[in-house]
């Protein structure tokens, strides 16, 4: 990917949000700053760099009910 983009990537998503503790320190040891995960717990980021929450936007909403959750979690709108 360094190659090809001519810059090292900082982050990785974990496919399917899917990890253990030996893949987070392969991930680490890869050299990358930041991962993301689909686990729903809420972590500084700087805390826990390599597990941050993504959240899942659905298409079939507003922008504002998108607003909504992704800004405050996931909310019945």
């Amino acid at each position: 990917l360094t190659e090809v983009l001519g810059c090292a990537p900082k982050s990785f998503a974990y496919p399917c949000g899917g990890y253990n503790d030996s893949v987070v320190d392969q991930v680490k040891a890869a050299g990358y700053e930041y991962a993301f995960t689909m686990h729903k717990r809420i972590r500084p980021v700087a805390k826990a760099p390599l597990l941050i929450h993504r959240q899942i936007i659905p298409r079939n909403k507003t922008p504002l009910q998108n607003y909504l959750l992704a800004t405050r979690g996931y909310c019945r709108l």
